[in-house]
Formats: structure tokens, C-alpha cells, sequence
């Protein structure tokens, strides 16, 4: 949900939406094969990073 609101931000800015991480599925980002790292502010995912 983070990726996508993030990315929507950046498409609308740009005025481009075919940005690969707007056209993931839940299934491709949970088998992307990536490690992420994230960072909580009390209760609450307030950014994220990932790496292969």
C-alpha cells in the first residue's frame, strides 16, 4: 500500500502512470525476490527501502 501511494505521488506529478510499480500485482511484489527494511514510527510503516 506504501509503494503504491508513494508512486501514485510521483506519477501524478510527472503526469506518467505506467510507472512498473503502479502496474505490479500483490503477487509480483511478494515474489519479487527483494529483501526489504522498514522503518516504524510507533505502530505505523513510515518508509521502507529494499535491496536484492
Amino acid at each position: 500500500m506504501l509503494q503504491k501511494k508513494a508512486y501514485q505521488i510521483e506519477a501524478d506529478i510527472i503526469e506518467f502512470t505506467d510507472t512498473p510499480p503502479l502496474l505490479e500485482t500483490y503477487d509480483q511484489f511478494i515474489n519479487c525476490n527483494e529483501t526489504f527494511i522498514g522503518f516504524f514510527k510507533a505502530d505505523t510503516l513510515a518508509g521502507a527501502i529494499s535491496y536484492t
